[in-house]
């Protein structure tokens, strides 16, 4: 009996260090805000359908494989969608709420005369 007893207690412990393990690596993450959902690729009618503070997911994807880039304004809002706001140089569009208060995370993209010359994130 004495044999069980000692393979259940090693058991038990391993059980609960693999636990706090776990635990302790689920904290890191968190604080480093680790985020394993942003390297979806990107794709127009997965973007257009996405919720607007959820569009983060495709960002990396859009700057990386510099999609926008020397597309026209028109271009671009075809592909986007209309912008969350526009000026003669500037497009933004929301892409996710900020885990602070108040706060919009977005990509800008730089125009020259109707010309995408730079995507980049910022937050509001």
């Amino acid at each position: 009996m004495k044999a069980i007893e000692l393979i259940f207690i090693a058991v038990s412990a391993v059980f609960k260090f693999i636990v706090f393990i776990a635990l302790i690596a689920s904290f890191v993450l968190i604080a480093l805000k680790v985020d394993f959902g942003s390297k979806t690729r990107f794709d127009r009618a997965s973007w257009q359908s996405t919720d607007i503070y959820m569009r983060y997911i495709y960002v990396d994807d859009l700057i990386k494989r510099k999609i926008l880039i020397g597309k026209t304004s028109s271009e671009a809002e075809l592909l986007l969608g209309p912008p969350s706001s526009r000026s003669t140089s500037y497009l933004t569009y929301v892409t996710a709420k900020g885990s602070g208060f108040n706060v919009i995370d977005f990509i800008g993209i730089s125009l020259t005369n109707e010309i995408v010359t730079k995507v980049t994130t910022g937050s509001d």
